[in-house]
């Protein structure tokens, strides 16, 4: 996974990707995954 915060206006939000390799998996299953995620912050 890799993330940065960045700033949208006032509004700070934390991004991310990431990917997955998955060497044993079920028959038919997936070889690899991806991931992103957004995270909104509300500091204090």
């Amino acid at each position: 996974m890799v993330s940065h915060v960045y700033s949208v206006g006032t509004q700070p939000i934390s991004l991310a990707v990431g990917a997955r390799y998955y060497p044993k998996r079920p028959e038919g299953g997936p070889n690899w995954g991806a991931r992103f995620v957004a995270t909104f912050l509300f500091p204090q």
